[in-house]
């Protein structure tokens, strides 16, 4: 871990291939090859038009993305408020069967 308690990326290559192969010694030699997990595409809805949200959804949903990231922000963790309940709420009713990646901050 960093001073910070964060994980740097050597530890957090050696956690993903640790959880690719289950073996931790085999994860030193994978740090620098392709991983075997999947990668998703979640863009971020917080930098999208927000009177427009559902369409702006299923733009990205188009484009390719294989979920919504959405940054639910209440005003007390992190300063600013964004995503509430009943706008989530409109937006899977627009989107129901896309996943809805909900990031609480």
């Amino acid at each position: 871990a960093l001073p910070n308690g964060r994980l740097g990326v050597t530890a957090l290559s050696q956690m993903a291939a640790t959880a690719c192969c289950g073996d931790a010694d085999m994860a030193v030699f994978h740090q620098c090859t392709p991983h075997c997990l999947q990668c998703k595409i979640g863009p971020s809805m917080l930098a999208s038009d927000i009177s427009d949200l559902a369409n702006e959804a299923r733009s990205v949903v188009a484009a390719g993305a294989d979920e919504l990231h959405l940054d639910v922000m209440d005003g007390i963790f992190a300063p600013n408020i964004t995503f509430g309940a009943m706008m989530i709420s409109s937006l899977r009713a627009h989107m129901p069967g896309v996943f809805l990646d909900c990031h609480m901050m």
